[in-house]
């Protein structure tokens, strides 16, 4: 169904008639046809989400990722007024601490919020913007935590480490 188009919707009543048994002996009666004013279906518009910092766009499966090194302040922002929750994934919904963040009633079109500090790796949040007219949108934000020192493993001949002290040389590296 395409919005702006003109729908006519034509309505028709049947009556029956009960006796005192109870019992339908009639035909049904069919009564004039009613014809609904012209009118255009309003464009349905969904909240359109923008966020700072901008989140890469994972190919695969269209998920927007936040690649952190701790507590990161996100701002989700709304191309209308809407509410705006944010919920941790990892945690059942209606569960204390599964709504991270939310904006106050449907007036506002950004919310500012912090990413949890108590998860390694990865943390999938939602986020759900409801506008006035009851339109919903969702996105899904992957936070991958980079909170994992590099492991940098010297094998070839021209490192030169001294394992009393803990430190190393390297000499002649191409």
């Amino acid at each position: 169904m395409e919005a702006n188009q003109n729908y006519r919707i034509g309505i028709t009543a049947f009556h029956y008639l009960m006796d005192e048994d109870g019992e339908n002996d009639s035909f049904p009666a069919e009564s004039a046809e009613v014809q609904s004013s012209e009118k255009y279906l309003p464009k349905v518009s969904f909240p359109e989400l923008f966020y700072t910092p901008q989140p890469v766009k994972d190919g695969k499966n269209g998920m927007k990722i936040f690649n952190i090194k701790g507590k990161t302040e996100i701002t989700v922002e709304s191309d209308v007024k809407a509410k705006i929750v944010v919920t941790r994934m990892d945690i059942d919904k209606g569960v204390h601490g599964a709504v991270l963040a939310q904006s106050i009633g449907m007036n506002s079109d950004i919310l500012v919020f912090y990413t949890p500090e108590d998860f390694d790796g990865v943390l999938n949040l939602k986020v759900t913007a409801t506008d006035v007219e009851g339109d919903v949108t969702v996105d899904y934000l992957g936070l991958r935590l980079d909170n994992v020192s590099l492991l940098i493993t010297l094998d070839s001949d021209s490192f030169r480490a001294d394992c009393n002290t803990g430190t190393f040389s390297a000499t002649c590296v191409r």
